[in-house]
């Protein structure tokens, strides 16, 4: 029986290329320069004690983008939970869809949503992943609901071509975002006004 090693035992991860910039299906254009500044942090984001991470999951969502950050987080919980015993967690995490139902990933993979957009828990950091997006982009329902639980909640941040989706909404329409060096140049085609800059592995992060 293959013996999985302790948290301490693991080595420092190393960064791996992200894919998810892929973000159409018709053939891309080549990004022309790399000339871009990372985007600086405008603020300094907080979250309660005990924080709830809301992460979306829709059609063609990358696996990458969303169980990233899930592991994160739950990681993260676990260590607290050895270190302190009986202390409240400092995360809880789940997963959110549009509706009912599994929902197919990017790569193929099946996930099932913990919640909808009817029935999930008040959200403090809502994670909104990248993959192919055109079509959540024009879906007035998904529009709405990043739009009224990004007001509630205290942060909340894109991965890769996730901006792609809170541009479309307006919600960062006041930030600095960004996206997968890939997508910069439709990001800036579609979204003109805002202001974009490119690093590989997008994080796009607003706070309210």
């Amino acid at each position: 029986m293959a013996h999985r090693p302790s948290d301490a035992q693991i080595p420092e991860a190393q960064s791996a290329p992200c894919n998810c910039g892929e973000r159409k299906t018709e053939p891309r254009r080549e990004t022309q320069g790399h000339d871009f500044e990372a985007a600086p942090h405008p603020f300094t984001p907080s979250l309660p004690m005990s924080a709830s991470i809301g992460i979306y999951v829709f059609p063609e969502v990358e696996v990458l983008d969303f169980a990233g950050p899930f592991e994160v987080f739950t990681t993260a919980s676990r260590i607290a939970a050895r270190r302190s015993p009986g202390t409240p967690a400092p995360f809880s995490v789940f997963s959110v869809a549009s509706r009912e139902g599994p929902v197919r990933t990017r790569a193929g993979l099946i996930v099932q949503p913990d919640f909808t957009f009817t029935n999930h828990p008040p959200i403090d950091l809502l994670i909104v992943p990248g993959g192919v997006v055109t079509a959540e982009q024009a879906k007035p329902e998904v529009l709405r609901w990043l739009q009224e639980t990004s007001v509630a909640a205290r942060i909340t941040a894109s991965v890769c071509t996730g901006v792609f989706l809170l541009a479309q909404g307006g919600i960062v329409r006041a930030h600095r975002v960004t996206t997968h060096w890939e997508d910069i140049n439709d990001l800036r085609s579609q979204f003109p006004d805002y202001r974009s800059s490119s690093i590989c592995a997008g994080l796009t992060t607003a706070s309210t």
